[in-house]
């Protein structure tokens, strides 16, 4: 009886999918996060660039951190969520001149839908849930 018992394997395949399942839901939606994460850089990289070559060509940097701000809105990005500001054009948009060429360094914090993976994505990230996202870009300044 017990022979019988032990070489039964109804139910076997639903064990392993209960084990198996919570992994493959946070590997898919640790794919989700990143695919967004990757276009949260790529605005936050066109953005730096914007910044950069309005401040090289009028050499204002107002009208750079609002050129910054108009590609972040227009690239899809929140200002603010949730009681949190993600980006503030007149904090997260830092210049550096260095001599003939100016340096733009643009932050924006991405919030994730689960913070634990923000965690797992960069372990220096804040614990309100955000993954920090830097971008620099250098120009020449116009003369």
């Amino acid at each position: 009886m017990l022979r019988k018992f032990l070489r039964r394997r109804r139910g076997s395949a639903m064990v392993e999918f209960a084990l198996v399942a919570p992994l493959l839901i946070l590997i898919l939606v640790g794919i989700m996060v990143m695919g967004v994460v990757i276009n949260a850089k790529i605005v936050v990289a066109g953005a730096a660039r914007e910044a950069g070559r309005t401040w090289a060509v009028h050499k204002q940097d107002q009208t750079a951190r609002s050129k910054a701000l108009d590609s972040i809105t227009g690239g899809g990005l929140k200002i603010a969520s949730d009681n949190r500001v993600l980006f503030d054009a007149n904090q997260d948009v830092q210049f550096a001149r260095q001599g003939d060429y100016i340096q733009v360094t643009v932050t924006y914090r991405q919030p994730t839908m689960i913070p634990l993976l923000a965690w797992l994505i960069d372990p220096s990230s804040p614990s309100d849930g955000t993954i920090t996202l830097r971008s620099q870009a250098v120009f020449r300044v116009e003369r």
